[in-house]
């Protein structure tokens, strides 16, 4: 043997790879695939006959393994650092959100909930549907939530109406909170199912048995919208609001509603007021939703302060 083919033999028996030092995913008598490793606790999932890899110890749905080829942007230590959530909390939904991604365990359930889950999933939903068409923040309607759900755990919506108890959350919801959102009874009544009756009932259940303080609203929190809507100059939201304050300081405003008196502002403020734009009473009537009789009653209330612009 000479020199040359010793030298030979002994390089191809350094580079020939023992059983053992196969890799976990050669070694494996199952079809692996880096593709299907899970990414929270990187072990790799089975992927044979199923149209979804779940890790047994994560229960983390990570989807056709097929169509995961793409290579992850951040490197190992930075992914031991990492961990994948879903949306935060929120008392909006039955199961407070948890249960919005593809969780196995989610899914199951949500097919057995119990009649009271259920009422509860019915009387959240109601308060995302009210809100939407008022456009409010999602903390004001969390707040309605969790104030729904108060009433619920103490036992005062038993026998009584669910839909009412949404509207007068809801709308206690909106009175507390510091955006001063012109949201009116009416205006949540109009598109609530609860009838007036079911709503005072519980609006009267909600301020008693919880001790709640309810702020009323005030003319002023319906201008910025209104006068938005109505295109007016900005001077003409200041003038109605210094003929309110004027009004308000003489004497207090009873036995008229915060959105006519808001109304008769802007429509005398626009008589106070030397501007090139006019409005019509029928365009104001329409906005505010206050007929032209009961704003040109309480017009004239108003402009006996114009002395203050």
């Amino acid at each position: 043997m000479t020199a040359n083919t010793h030298a030979h033999q002994t390089e191809a028996s350094s580079t020939r790879t023992t059983p053992a030092a196969l890799s976990p995913v050669e070694a494996s008598p199952e079809v692996f695939t880096t593709k299907s490793q899970c990414p929270e606790c990187n072990q790799y999932i089975p992927t044979i006959d199923v149209s979804e890899a779940v890790c047994p110890d994560c229960q983390i749905d990570i989807g056709d393994p097929l169509s995961r080829t793409g290579q992850p942007w951040y490197d190992a230590e930075e992914r031991q650092s990492r961990k994948q959530t879903a949306r935060r909390v929120s008392p909006l939904f039955t199961d407070k959100g948890i249960g919005t991604h593809g969780n196995l365990k989610d899914r199951a359930w949500t097919k057995d909930r119990t009649t009271s889950e259920y009422r509860l999933g019915y009387a959240l939903g109601e308060l995302r549907r009210i809100g939407s068409n008022f456009e409010l923040s999602e903390p004001t309607l969390e707040s309605a939530a969790l104030l729904y759900r108060e009433a619920y755990r103490k036992g005062l919506i038993e026998g009584r109406c669910i839909d009412g108890f949404t509207a007068a959350s809801l709308l206690i919801a909106v009175r507390q909170s510091s955006l001063k959102m012109p949201v009116s009874r009416k205006e949540i009544q109009r598109i609530s199912r609860a009838s007036d009756k079911q709503f005072r009932t519980a609006r009267t259940v909600l301020e008693q048995r919880l001790e709640l303080e309810v702020p009323p609203m005030h003319p002023e929190d319906f201008l910025p919208k209104a006068t938005s809507e109505l295109n007016s100059p900005r001077v003409i939201e200041q003038c109605a609001r210094k003929l309110l304050r004027a009004k308000k300081a003489d004497s207090e405003f009873r036995g008229t509603s915060p959105r006519t008196l808001a109304a008769a502002a802007i429509y005398a403020a626009y008589d106070v007021v030397d501007c090139e734009d006019t409005v019509t009473l029928a365009e104001v009537s329409d906005i505010l939703d206050v007929s032209t009789t009961t704003i040109s009653s309480n017009k004239s209330q108003l402009t006996e302060y114009e002395h203050v612009w």
